[in-house]
């Protein structure tokens, strides 16, 4: 695996026609994504070496993971409605966070890249 240090991985992609169910779909895929990421920086000891845009971004991205959670699970209960136009602003926000997200792993994935967690950055890059 060739490692870019300007795009080090992607997130991805999803090609289909919105409706709530492909939207639930998209949101569990992106909180996999990013609990995948954040558990292999599940490492206490090494947290105290972190820099502190690091833990920054660890933890934007734990927020970004709950409310993708919640998101799964609102639109997996068939007790909340939503139109067409809820789901297109719901879409448009996880497109959003979707970008943050990517944003903030590759600001932790560069930081890191040569740094004393290396091991971590590069076992995760190459199990992806």
């Amino acid at each position: 695996m060739v490692i870019d240090d300007h795009q080090p991985f992607e997130l991805s992609g999803v090609n289909a026609q919105l409706n709530r169910f492909v939207l639930r779909q998209l949101v569990g895929v992106r909180f996999a994504e990013i609990n995948k990421f954040l558990h292999a920086f599940d490492h206490p000891d090494e947290a105290h070496d972190f820099p502190r845009r690091t833990l920054e971004a660890l933890s934007n991205l734990a927020d970004i993971r709950a409310v993708m959670f919640g998101s799964q699970a609102v639109l997996g209960d068939p007790g909340k409605t939503a139109d067409e136009g809820d789901i297109a602003a719901l879409f448009e926000n996880v497109q959003v966070l979707t970008a943050f997200a990517h944003k903030e792993m590759t600001v932790i994935i560069t930081n890191h890249l040569n740094g004393p967690s290396q091991a971590l950055i590069r076992n995760y890059l190459s199990n992806h």
